[in-house]
């Protein structure tokens, strides 16, 4: 996504929890 422009809150958990899943299917 475009780092200069601010995400809303739900937008933001949305790829926090992209990045958690694929941090969680990457660990053994």
């Amino acid at each position: 996504f475009n780092e200069c422009a601010m995400p809303t809150p739900q937008q933001f958990q949305l790829i926090l929890e992209n990045i958690a899943n694929k941090y969680i299917q990457n660990t053994p």
